[in-house]
């Protein structure tokens, strides 16, 4: 993958860009502040490039499905987000994701959404990260705006990224069944939630909650039926939240550290 990302920041003409130790800043989410349209050709063939190497970035999903939604119509504000992007490839040429396990084939999910940090729409945003172990690097990650789900507060939004978390991973834990590595026990799903565990888990929902009861159901199914474990975990560190919300840098190294098992690694060891 090397290859691919060279030949982007050469397509790119990169060559005096200054390199970034992330893919974002702060203000990724917030609306652009130069309105000045570019070439929508350009930026789309980058995007599309980038997209190309979600495969295995998954610490620039965020920032590139964010790029995305402006394709339509990019303008200068959205162009420099993007390359902001290019500018941390620059930085991270050879970074990529170490897959390794020690507990056998153990499907792990971990799950997380910020709330109601979409100005135009009021949406939440969800990530999901799936792995074959404990510290493994995930086969699949998810970033996307919470758009069929309505979030009263970061509970909602939360639970509501759980529901979505819980249909796939029934859908990877039917696979692994197909090819013969069945789960032997219920899925854990990691958040740094507790109240949408507490709701989960509750023997009734509240009464100012039955909208979640009537969306989000499966969540209480599949925990009755032993298909998920919802299991709490602190922020810091956190994989998920990397691809639910841009964070300072300190916090992005730390966090793009879990995600891709940089660690694992030692030719990756100048990332941490």
């Amino acid at each position: 993958m090397l290859q691919s990302v060279t030949k982007l920041l050469a397509t790119a003409c990169t060559e005096t860009l200054p390199e970034q130790s992330t893919p974002y800043t702060l203000d990724l989410f917030q609306p652009s502040t130069d309105p000045t349209p570019v070439d929508t050709k350009t930026y789309q063939q980058i995007v599309g490039m980038l997209i190309y190497l979600l495969k295995i970035r998954a610490d620039i999903h965020l920032a590139v499905i964010m790029a995305a939604t402006h394709n339509a119509a990019p303008t200068q504000g959205d162009l420099t987000k993007l390359i902001r992007i290019l500018a941390y490839l620059k930085a991270t040429p050879d970074l990529g994701p170490t897959f390794y396990t020690r507990d056998g084939p153990l499907l792990i999910a971990s799950t997380d959404a910020a709330f109601a940090v979409h100005e135009d729409t009021g949406g939440s945003h969800f990530s999901l990260a799936l792995r074959i172990g404990r510290d493994s690097a995930p086969f699949h990650v998810v970033s996307r705006v919470q758009r069929t789900k309505i979030s009263l507060n970061p509970r909602d939004s939360e639970y509501n990224g759980l529901s979505e978390s819980t249909e796939l991973v029934k859908f990877d834990r039917t696979f692994l069944s197909w090819i013969l590595l069945p789960q032997a026990s219920p899925t854990v799903i990691e958040t740094d939630s507790a109240p949408s565990i507490a709701t989960a888990v509750a023997p009734s929902f509240p009464r100012h909650s039955k909208n979640l009861l009537v969306e989000n159901r499966n969540v209480r199914a599949a925990i009755e039926a032993g298909i998920i474990h919802p299991v709490h975990v602190l922020s810091k560190g956190f994989m998920a939240d990397l691809n639910a919300k841009p964070t300072g840098t300190a916090d992005f190294i730390d966090k793009r550290s879990r995600l891709l098992n940089v660690a694992a690694y030692s030719p990756f060891a100048k990332y941490l």
